[in-house]
């Protein structure tokens, strides 16, 4: 997930607010300006990928664990906190045994919105226990005041520092700790196999989950495609896993449906950095065609259902596939994301209490950046010369904030924010041909439906065969929860994954598109 910082004011959008688009996106702690754990969870992706195993559909960890003795005291969920930054920091970690019965921990951050980190290695030796997170430079020593049965854990967390901690076990449940209302619990009256498969056009290997009825029928099928930023297979972000949750819904209703880590992240190999949406959806067409190929699936009924960046992915896909029977755009875009990023950035700047002349001059600068950023036909040395020279000469007013995002300006030239800013989801929409189910909640500050849902109705509208159903949910953010502000600091504390309403209205849709109830 890529992580925006919500205490940003006017042109930090230019840097920042291109990432708003994912629905992967996490916030600032409101109450600490330190920050503890990963930048985002998903940018380390790379790094911590071969510490995650999904079985079943289920999240494991496979760090390894080297253990002397009995460690079953170990076992529950603990917790303390640390002072760093002139502030108090909650540190919860769930330790239980994974499929081959060692010890594994997952850090969750409360304060930070950030849930279910999985440990690189766990060491267990005598009364001694250390804890690693590699990929956040992250570790913990700590003693335990009874080798047999323990009840606290004292020691050092170190990360930029060594921090005192002491760690009481609490008498929450490992297994069950972070569980949202909405998450499945096997077994499940269904299949469920982790499988991979390849990635044709590059050739790599990409790794999920397959749910699909317990039976020996041809069924429908759909592919799940997540939103921007690296997400495992069930799209979690905030401690909710909005895919985990749907597919178990669509495959008690009698689909057949595939979820995958993305590229460079989870089991899936493949190298993030590098690329594009379109680079993207080229991972997506690769689960659509190991999809049908499967004994299961009846293949005149595929479908994509993509969720914000996957939003847009599901009609690029549809733009050259011919065995699609429908798509599904779950808050995706209509606009480039240029148009995306200043709406966002005028909306949250207003929303801040920013006066509205200087988010106006603020705006008029960075849609001056953005084309400076994205004018390809200079180098980037150029290009950046003149992004620093607007920065340098721009109005007194906003002089600081406009210095202060020159740290971010790289990220403009990276290969996904070229692409972001300047694809034209349009472009794409107009090559639909097929059945398209279009929803978006009329609280959603990251693709708002008043700026996106006229662009796609009107391109779709310029198809050949225009077929179409757009719902606007009241009162449903991003993730399409139930909210009352639609900002992101809501997302955690929210205990919906997903309104059953809109669960409902996809399953109606698919059935009604084939033609049959399952």
């Amino acid at each position: 997930m890529k992580k925006i910082w919500l205490t940003f004011t006017g042109i930090l959008c230019i840097a920042l607010a291109i990432t708003l688009v994912a629905c992967s996106t996490t916030t600032e702690s409101q109450t600490t300006d330190y920050n503890i754990g990963p930048a985002s969870q998903a940018d380390d992706a790379k790094q911590v990928s071969s510490s995650v195993v999904h079985t079943n559909g289920s999240e494991r960890i496979d760090g390894a664990t080297e253990h002397i003795g009995d460690t079953s005291g170990l076992y529950g969920v603990w917790e303390g906190t640390i002072e760093a930054g002139g502030a108090s920091i909650l540190l919860q970690f769930a330790i239980a045994p994974d499929e081959t019965g060692d010890y594994q921990a997952k850090l969750t951050i409360p304060q930070q919105m950030t849930a279910n980190l999985p440990c690189s290695s766990m060491t267990i030796d005598a009364e001694a226990v250390t804890i690693a997170f590699d990929y956040l430079d992250t570790s913990l020593s700590l003693r335990m005041d009874n080798a047999q049965m323990p009840q606290r854990l004292t020691g050092i967390y170190r990360q930029g520092g060594e921090y005192p901690l002491t760690l009481n076990k609490t008498e929450l449940d490992p297994l069950t700790f972070n569980r949202r209302p909405q998450d499945p619990i096997s077994p499940y009256p269904y299949i469920c196999e982790d499988i991979t498969f390849p990635q044709m056009i590059d050739q790599f290997t990409m790794a999920g989950t397959v749910t699909r009825p317990d039976d020996d029928q041809k069924h429908p099928a759909v592919v799940l495609i997540s939103g921007s930023g690296s997400q495992d297979r069930n799209e979690e972000l905030m401690n909710h896993r909005p895919f985990l949750v749907l597919a178990d819904a669509l495959t008690r209703a009698g689909y057949a449906v595939l979820r995958y880590d993305d590229r460079g992240y989870g089991l899936s190999e493949g190298n993030p950095l590098t690329a594009t949406t379109l680079e993207i959806a080229d991972d997506a067409s690769s689960a659509l065609d190991w999809l049908k190929g499967q004994p299961y699936v009846d293949v005149s009924r595929l479908f994509a259902i993509g969720h914000s960046e996957g939003g847009i992915i599901a009609p690029i896909l549809a733009s050259y596939r011919n065995d699609l029977a429908g798509i599904v755009m779950l808050a995706g875009t209509g606009v480039p994301g240029k148009t995306i990023s200043l709406y966002q950035s005028k909306a949250i700047n207003m929303a801040a209490g920013i006066p509205e002349e200087i988010t106006d001059l603020l705006n008029s600068l960075s849609d001056r950046m953005f084309s400076i950023a994205t004018d390809t036909s200079k180098t980037e040395e150029q290009r950046m010369a003149e992004l620093l020279d607007v920065v340098q000469n721009s109005p007194e007013q906003v002089r600081p904030m406009m210095k202060a995002a020159v740290a971010g300006l790289p990220q403009l030239f990276q290969p996904w924010q070229q692409t972001f800013l300047t694809l034209d989801p349009a472009t794409y929409l107009r090559q639909v041909a097929i059945p398209v189910l279009v929803l978006n909640g009329d609280k959603d500050f990251q693709v708002p439906a008043d700026l996106n849902i006229p662009a796609i109705t009107r391109a779709i509208e310029e198809s050949s065969h225009p077929d179409y159903k757009v719902i606007v949910y009241e009162n449903l953010n991003h993730l399409f929860q139930p909210c009352k502000t639609g900002m992101m600091n809501e997302y955690y504390q929210i205990e919906t994954t997903i309104a059953p309403q809109v669960i409902d209205d996809i399953i109606q849709w698919l059935d009604n598109v084939c033609g049959t109830s399952n």
